[in-house]
């Protein structure tokens, strides 16, 4: 799915990620990066509750990259109006709980650092009382 993705052929990106979760399910292995990664697509293509739904998916399945991604879509797209103050807290503090040489801080700091420093702002307003997401 990821391979497509980066070729912006989304349709194949999908279906290829949803291989892979069905897969990874059935054998019991962790499925965190496909959810978040299928949450990227459906990002991309508009259908921002559809990937805020795997964002929080991927989380539930200890993937820091939903973390970040979730973030980011909530600040830039205004678009988590429906998650409570209370799970956008410990959201924010997660992120900025996890240390900088986490692999998917890593990750996003090299690859995608707009993309991490607007969670990593987020993140901060939240905690600070500044800012409620939308």
């Amino acid at each position: 799915g990821y391979v497509y993705g980066q070729k912006q052929d989304w349709d194949k990106a999908i279906e290829f990620y949803q291989q892979a979760l069905e897969q990874l399910r059935e054998e019991k292995e962790p499925y965190g990066p496909v959810l978040n990664g299928l949450g990227y697509v459906y990002e991309q293509t508009g259908q921002f509750d559809r990937a805020v739904s795997l964002y929080i998916q991927a989380l539930e399945n200890d993937d820091n990259f939903g973390l970040i991604n979730l973030l980011y879509v909530c600040a830039s797209q205004n678009y988590c109006a429906n998650i409570s103050k209370d799970k956008q807290m410990e959201y924010a503090q997660r992120l900025l709980s996890l240390p900088s040489d986490d692999r998917d801080v890593r990750f996003y700091k090299e690859k995608y650092p707009e993309r991490f420093a607007l969670a990593q702002q987020t993140a901060e307003r939240l905690v600070a009382g500044v800012q409620e997401l939308q």
